[in-house]
């Protein structure tokens, strides 16, 4: 019987996933971005603030690389479990790319 994708089923895959696909999981869930928008994600991309602005979002994440099409250019609210997801992304990564391989911390995933 397949898994529904109720919030409760969302949150126990996500607590179960390695990290990579955690903090993808997390925020596809939050924002609805695309596995290729995910793995072409450059810090170029990434805006972050140290405090929430008047509408309590933390940042920008400029989606415009790893499209299907040009129509999916779009920006995005960062919220604060973004935050938390991208700055631990931010901090491990020692090349342009968000995400990058455990092994391999200057290389694209």
């Amino acid at each position: 019987m397949p898994l529904s994708r109720t919030a409760s089923a969302v949150h126990l895959w996500i607590d179960n996933a390695p990290e990579s696909l955690k903090s993808a999981g997390l925020l596809a869930r939050e924002c609805g971005v695309c596995k290729g928008e995910f793995l072409a994600l450059q810090r170029d991309c990434v805006t972050l603030f140290d405090n929430p602005d008047e509408y309590g979002t933390w940042g920008r994440l400029n989606i415009r690389r790893g499209l299907k099409r040009d129509a999916r250019k779009r920006v995005l609210s960062i919220t604060s479990p973004m935050r938390e997801v991208l700055v631990r992304l931010l901090e491990r990564s020692k090349c342009k790319y968000v995400f990058v391989p455990k092994e391999s911390r200057s290389a694209r995933l």
